[in-house]
């Protein structure tokens, strides 16, 4: 995977297609399973047409999903590799 934020078209881009399981994953199954993490993770019922949304910026991102998702992308490009950096910037954000 190129570690280059760049080819993302938005934080919801990056959270469906940065991290797939799969080793051919569908943008279906990428969208799928971001859904999924995101609503067992949150307690919330967000369906396909609400990461639809998202990702053509119809809609706005809601803020815990945002917080949810940048918390996670510093964790995974940042603290990975710069792990007291990405902790603070964590704890700068909460």
């Amino acid at each position: 995977m190129d570690n280059s934020l760049s080819q993302y078209k938005n934080l919801a881009d990056w959270a469906i297609r940065a991290h797939a399981d799969e080793d051919n994953p569908t943008l279906a199954s990428q969208k799928d399973a971001a859904l999924a993490e995101l609503n067992r993770k949150l307690g919330t019922h967000y369906e396909r047409k609400h990461i639809d949304n998202w990702l053509a910026g119809r809609k706005p991102v809601p803020r815990t999903v945002f917080a949810f998702w940048f918390d996670m992308l510093i964790e995974v490009e940042v603290q990975f590799d710069h792990e007291q950096l990405g902790l603070e910037l964590r704890r700068l954000f909460k």
